[in-house]
C-alpha cells in the first residue's frame, strides 16, 4: 500500500486535474469510482457525500450512517470533549 501512496501523492502534486481515483483511498465504494470516471460524473444514480453509480438504496443508508456520526461528533465537539479523545474513542 505504501507505493500506491506515494504513486497518489505524486499524481496530487504534479497533474492539474483531480485524481477521481482518490475515493477508493477515501473508502468509496469501487463501482462509484469506476462509474464516476467511465462515465465522467454524469448518469448516476444519487448523490450525497460522492456520486453513486451503484445501488442508490444502499448509498442512501451509507450516507444516513455517516449524517449521524457526524451529528454525534459535533454535539460531543459543542459540549466540549476533546477531539483527541473522540479520535482515540
Amino acid at each position: 500500500c505504501p507505493g500506491l501512496l506515494r504513486q497518489l501523492s505524486r499524481r496530487l502534486c504534479l497533474e492539474e486535474a483531480f485524481p477521481h481515483e482518490i475515493g477508493v483511498f477515501l473508502g468509496y465504494p469501487l463501482e462509484d469510482v469506476v462509474g464516476f470516471i467511465r462515465n465522467q460524473g454524469r448518469g448516476f444514480t444519487c448523490c450525497g457525500y460522492w456520486k453513486v453509480y451503484g445501488d442508490p438504496e444502499a448509498a442512501r443508508r451509507r450516507f444516513a450512517g455517516y449524517r449521524r456520526c457526524t451529528d454525534a461528533w459535533r454535539e460531543q465537539l459543542r459540549r466540549g470533549v476533546p477531539l483527541t479523545r473522540l479520535l482515540a474513542a
